[in-house]
């Protein structure tokens, strides 16, 4: 991009310090929203291209698959449910399943 608006920015890539949103002077502790912090969006989105191709998964496998570690996953599976993209599909306290409900959902509409 050059000569617009914005060409020193870097379109497509994650920002690499934490912002905020909020009312003029806010501050990280006073802001209404705080996306997640930039070293924590990389295990995320690749947990989440995982679910694509396996929408129903565990901890451990994914970890596994994805190269990531199993805390890693673990935290990124913990966002993913509280978001409600996925839910556990058992009662387990350990070897706990979750699902992309909202995505299987579109693939077994009609089916």
């Amino acid at each position: 991009m050059e000569n617009v608006r914005g060409q020193e920015r870097n379109p497509g890539e994650f920002r690499h310090s934490q912002n905020w949103i909020g009312g003029q002077g806010s501050t990280l502790k006073t802001a209404r929203y705080i996306p997640p912090a930039p070293e924590d969006m990389d295990p995320a989105i690749s947990v989440f291209h995982y679910l694509e191709a396996n929408p129903i998964i565990d901890i451990g496998k994914t970890a596994e698959a994805t190269g990531l570690s199993f805390n890693t996953v673990a935290t990124a599976v913990k966002k993913l449910t509280d978001m409600n993209i996925l839910s556990q599909t058992n009662a387990a306290a350990r070897n706990r399943t979750f699902a992309y409900t909202d995505y299987l959902d579109l693939l077994r509409d009609g089916t």
